[in-house]
């Protein structure tokens, strides 16, 4: 009898000790009511940038929040998947979709699938601008690439990452109302073009500068051109798109989005709870690490709307034409 009278006082114990622990940390929490946990969909395999990202972004918010943020990768559709599985979830605040400018692409060629129309945003988190490159020994200048090119009578030779892809319709808008004869050759990866390029198969190729950095500290390739009318202060001698009668590009970039009928009192919650991490420590110190702070590129979720939707109109005008 008194074993069983001991017992039952551990166990009221443990259960109203357990009471208090779920109403502290329930107390604590700044996410959206109904949420134990929130979770980003991320379009991509692990370990690549947009999981990067957004594992980092997630470390901010649940320091944050007081709850946990889980990334979860869902890599169907090159993307699309994610969208998918977001418009199917309850709009209630508990899940957020990582957002790139390859989402642009998605949606003007799978607009029946992708409609960013459908989200709210909250935050731009950063952005980089794309360049054209050469090999270390070509010509320094993109004029002398291309006049070359017409001397040998061919087009320039412009390699990217995928067919169908931001990089390809980046070059087709910077590239395409100009004079300049070229064809896009698409890469499945960076590597592979990488060693075209140095082994003379190609002019150039497009990627970031945090991608083509080593290549320029060794020596094996030269900026020629940075496709923007923005010139980026590491590169002050490189010439801008603009600079050179061509048509700027957009950025690429990162952000994050949610269902757009979520509680507005969620949204502001979340927006709130994203900025914060943005600004983390460890967020600042991922940024200088992959040079992604070289561009003031992070914008609030209206400013975000407004230079999202006029992007989308010229990689929509780029794709159809």
């Amino acid at each position: 009898m008194i074993v069983r009278l001991i017992w039952c006082c551990i166990l009221c114990c443990l259960t109203a000790c357990g009471s208090a622990v779920k109403t502290q940390d329930s107390s604590k929490s700044n996410a959206p009511g109904n949420c134990s946990a929130i979770e980003i969909l991320v379009g991509f395999g692990i370990g690549g940038g947009t999981d990067t990202f957004a594992r980092t972004l997630a470390q901010g918010m649940r320091a944050d929040m007081g709850t946990p943020v889980q990334v979860v990768n869902i890599t169907a559709g090159s993307g699309r998947g994610a969208f998918r599985e977001l418009m199917k979830r309850p709009a209630d605040g508990c899940t957020l979709l990582a957002l790139t400018s390859d989402y642009l692409v998605l949606e003007a060629i799978h607009g029946d699938e992708v409609d960013l129309g459908q989200l709210t945003l909250l935050a731009r988190a950063h952005a980089e601008l794309g360049l054209l490159s050469a090999r270390g020994d070509a010509p320094a200048r993109w004029e002398d690439i291309v006049e070359r090119a017409r001397q040998d009578n061919r087009r320039v030779l412009v390699g990217g990452t995928g067919a169908k892809s931001f990089d390809r319709t980046a070059v087709d808008i910077t590239l395409g109302a100009s004079d300049i004869a070229y064809r896009y050759i698409p890469y499945n990866g960076t590597k592979e073009m990488q060693a075209d390029l140095l082994g003379g198969r190609l002019d150039a190729v497009y990627d970031e500068y945090g991608v083509m950095k080593p290549l320029y500290e060794a020596g094996v390739a030269t900026p020629l051109l940075v496709m923007s009318d923005t010139p980026l202060a590491r590169l002050n001698t490189v010439p801008t798109a603009t600079a050179l009668g061509l048509e700027a590009a957009p950025a690429i970039w990162r952000g994050i989005g949610i269902h757009a009928e979520t509680q507005e009192t969620d949204k502001l919650r979340l927006a709130k709870a994203t900025a914060r991490a943005l600004r983390s420590d460890a967020y600042v110190a991922y940024e200088k690490a992959r040079n992604l702070d070289l561009l003031e590129g992070r914008l609030d979720g209206p400013a975000f709307a407004h230079a999202l939707a006029q992007e989308r109109g010229a990689f929509q005008a780029a794709l159809k034409g």
